[in-house]
């Protein structure tokens, strides 16, 4: 029993790590003997499937009770907000990987009245943070929980769409046509082109408003993960029968700035980029980062202590098998170079940061050479990426 608790606390320590939390030390002697204590209690509903489902019913109680807690306070009007301000990049994460669970939740379960009271209440952080340029429309700004919360709130719209003026109803729609230019996917593609019609002919919308929202569903399931290894994790456990997203981010630097500084309408005629294309290594001109993916040499360190600590961590769960401990997250990513190349191949991740992150068969064989069997996997997906084939998130990855 204590030697599948150690293995079990190991690899949870790890995975709790690579999603950015702090895991107490046995230094921190209180903190220690809290999270040991629950990391046992957890080990041992593990261990037989019945244990396994008692264990799942708990959490979807507690679950419940929050989202009850939740709802009653947005019909009593009690202030019992989520914090308007954080502290911590581990409390925005965990604010904004949270907003997008239950995003991605309601989307599958609309119905479901207590998580759209929930989401409802998220408002005036995500407006906070949108002024404050935390998320928006950019790489490295969280644009696919941007785009999801949007639609979410064009979901609401859409449903009282006969009692708005003919004047709000044009600009619900221009605003709501220029977001699909922003993820690329069969069912992005569908949505537009309804709006389109609806642009073209108003009271389109409230004939077929029972279909675009089916369509918008979709389409929202089809938005690339900000957090997909989180995001996986919870969906795979409450709805097994989910897909994962096969939309692309389609954003374009330039043409973000550009959206989020004087409103969305002029990012309807942004360019389309390709997520996937570079630009040619005679023309593109940046400054190097010390944790970009390296062509073959050894990186050495530059920056002092003091820099160092301030720097932000890799979030990647293949950070600490394959990649160093002196890389970390290069500006403007949440992943340092080598790992957002695996998250990209291995975990269906569509994030375009300007770090030119994106593999190339020099960068996987130079990388990855002391893991033969992966380099292999890599190449061979990477080859069919270039062919055009959506790429499924692959399990077989060894992470220790």
């Amino acid at each position: 029993m204590e030697s599948s608790l150690g293995a079990y606390c190991m690899k949870e320590a790890i995975r709790q790590r690579q999603n950015g939390y702090v895991v107490p030390t046995s230094v921190d002697s209180y903190d220690f003997h809290h999270w040991e204590q629950e990391a046992r209690r957890r080990c041992g509903l593990i261990g037989s499937q019945g244990n396994q489902s008692a264990f799942l019913r708990k959490i979807d109680c507690d679950a419940n009770l929050l989202v009850d807690e939740v709802a009653k306070c947005g019909r009593t009007g009690a202030s019992r907000n989520v914090p308007h301000s954080f502290g911590t990049e581990h409390e925005l994460t965990a604010f904004l990987s949270s907003l997008e669970v239950l995003l991605r939740v309601f989307f599958l379960d609309s119905s479901n009245e207590a998580l759209l009271v929930t989401l409802q209440k998220f408002r005036e952080n995500f407006t906070d943070l949108q002024k404050k340029k935390v998320i928006g429309l950019e790489y490295g700004k969280y644009p696919e929980i941007y785009v999801l919360y949007e639609l979410f709130s064009l979901r609401k719209l859409l449903l009282n769409w006969k009692g708005m003026t003919p004047e709000n109803q044009k600009v619900i729609t221009r605003t709501a046509m220029s977001y699909m230019a922003y993820v690329r996917s069969p069912e992005y593609a569908i949505l537009g082109d309804l709006l389109g019609m609806a642009e073209k002919n108003l009271s389109s919308v409230a004939v077929n408003t029972i279909k675009m929202v089916k369509c918008l569903d979709q389409a929202c399931g089809s938005t690339p993960y900000a957090f997909p290894h989180i995001c996986q994790f919870v969906l795979s456990s409450v709805c097994p029968r989910h897909s994962c997203p096969s939309g692309t981010l389609t954003l374009k630097g330039s043409a973000t700035q550009k959206g989020e500084t004087t409103g969305v309408d002029t990012a309807a005629t942004a360019d389309v980029a390709n997520p996937m294309a570079t630009e040619p290594s005679h023309t593109r001109k940046r400054a190097r980062n010390a944790d970009d993916v390296t062509k073959g040499e050894t990186s050495t360190e530059t920056d002092d202590q003091v820099a160092a600590e301030k720097r932000q961590q890799c979030v990647s769960k293949y950070h600490s098998r394959y990649s160093a401990a002196r890389r970390f997250a290069s500006k403007g990513c949440r992943f340092c170079g080598l790992c957002h190349m695996m998250e990209i191949l291995f975990n269906g991740c569509s994030l375009v940061c300007n770090s030119a992150h994106g593999p190339t068969e020099w960068k996987i064989s130079s990388n990855l050479k002391r893991y033969p069997e992966v380099c292999t996997l890599a190449l061979r997906r990477f080859k069919a990426m270039q062919r055009g084939v959506v790429l499924k998130p692959c399990e077989d990855i060894p992470l220790s």
